[in-house]
């Protein structure tokens, strides 16, 4: 398997998904002095970019502006071919389809790079081959903000973790984290690819799930009873899920998974509701969930990929998952359309433990 890159200065790199995330990889490209092309299915924002370049706003408030080239998704082609770097920038959803799109234009050796919320690995393996392919995660706060522009916040410690599907510490995975390098981004090569997208998994799962149940904020979440209760339910679940398929639990800035595994399996939920608390809670308790964002936007979430990953592999190993069962099919209806009412929500909460 070869998995060797010949990467030139001026080699366009594509991002495929011009949202927040995309947006915020693309200028960390463009930062590094890369040619990057962006697709959009948004014609204005795509007409913006080419026009005026995308706009980045910071926590801060500063805005930089950085030039790039934008174009739909069905036109890439006609900018650039033998794609020797792209990045997946789309809602999990999207995935298979982008890289139906994706893998005709690639070059011999290029590389899909993924970054999605949810484990998306064996979706993308449906299209292209194992050694195509480089997986992680992006850990930012960001929302496209208008046409050609978007928020990114990028926060102290790496913003993307990326490694090989096998673990491997090769040459090209160095040179793809080195794209996203210039500050305030950080990049970092992971040989334990699984255990970090499980570790957001098991924080996502429980966020999400509960943004869209509540309506909540990491906030809300942590200072209702109950959705501190079903947030260690859920956690607890992708855990138990995690540790039947042998996942080793990496630890991230924003929430010590491994010492929160650590608790569950010693039967001690009390201890991750204080995590959820006095750690994510305390830095983050104004954060919207993106799938509630979504939700509000009137987009599909990714729950599916998130609370519903965790109860298909559950059922494949054997492992109960009755809280995100519940959580899944409350949040399907609520998307349907269905009232968030307060009968609703307490089909899905966890009781208080006593």
């Amino acid at each position: 398997m070869s998995r060797s890159l010949d990467l030139p200065d001026d080699a366009p790199i594509v991002v495929a998904g011009a949202g927040g995330i995309g947006a915020g990889i693309a200028s960390a490209l463009a930062a590094g002095g890369r040619d990057v092309v962006v697709t959009s299915r948004w014609r204005e924002h795509i007409d913006r970019i080419n026009a005026q370049g995308m706009e980045i706003v910071g926590s801060d408030g500063n805005r930089s502006t950085f030039a790039m080239r934008a174009c739909a998704p069905e036109d890439l082609g006609d900018l650039t071919d033998g794609i020797k770097v792209a990045y997946i920038s789309v809602k999990a959803d999207g995935v298979i389809e982008c890289a139906e799109q994706l893998r005709p234009l690639l070059a011999p050796d290029g590389v899909v790079v993924l970054t999605q919320n949810g484990v998306v690995i064996d979706a993308a393996l449906g299209v292209l081959p194992a050694e195509r392919v480089i997986a992680g995660v992006a850990f930012l706060a960001a929302a496209r903000d208008g046409a050609g522009r978007a928020r990114v916040n990028v926060g102290p410690g790496a913003n993307l973790i990326l490694g090989e599907l096998d673990g491997a510490a090769t040459d090209r995975l160095a040179q793809i984290v080195g794209l996203t390098t210039t500050p305030p981004w950080e990049s970092a090569a992971t040989t334990n690819l699984l255990g970090v997208l499980w570790a957001k998994l098991a924080v996502n799962t429980a966020t999400n799930s509960l943004g869209v149940l509540g309506g909540w904020t990491i906030g809300d979440m942590a200072a209702d009873d109950r959705g501190r209760a079903t947030f260690c339910d859920l956690v607890a679940e992708t855990v138990h899920v995690g540790d039947a398929l042998g996942i080793e639990f990496e630890h991230l800035a924003m929430f010590d998974v491994p010492a929160a595994a650590t608790a569950v399996r010693a039967g001690d939920l009390a201890e991750v509701a204080r995590m959820l608390q006095s750690g994510m809670a305390a830095r983050f308790g104004a954060a919207k969930p993106s799938s509630l964002q979504d939700v509000e936007a009137g987009a599909r979430s990714e729950l599916e990929w998130l609370t519903g990953y965790v109860v298909r592999k559950g059922r494949e190993v054997g492992t109960p998952t009755p809280t995100s069962e519940r959580v899944l099919d409350v949040t399907r209806r609520i998307e349907a359309g269905e009232s968030r009412t307060r009968k609703l929500l307490d089909e899905a909460l966890s009781p208080v433990p006593v």
